[in-house]
């Protein structure tokens, strides 16, 4: 059991930083625009999209320490991210 959570924390840790470092730093130009015009969809722009990028970096370093209460806030900002 402690094998499985540990795996899915992982890849779910992956997933953020990868998302998120899109966001921030732009670098892979398909998904980056991809995003941007979802974000423009709703009638936000490219510094609210960073700045949900850096939220979900914080929310996903944060995973790492899931037996303290970090851990906890750190889900809880990607669940309102995500929201």
């Amino acid at each position: 059991m402690d094998t499985s959570i540990t795996i899915i924390s992982s890849l779910l840790i992956a997933f953020f930083a990868f998302a998120s470092s899109i966001k921030i730093l732009g670098w892979q130009k398909f998904i980056f625009q991809t995003q941007l015009e979802f974000f423009i969809s709703y009638g936000l722009n490219r510094e609210i999209m960073f700045l949900v990028g850096v939220i979900e970096l914080i929310g996903a370093s944060t995973l790492w320490f899931q037996q303290y209460l970090i851990g906890l806030l750190g889900a809880s900002l990607i669940f309102l991210t995500s929201v």
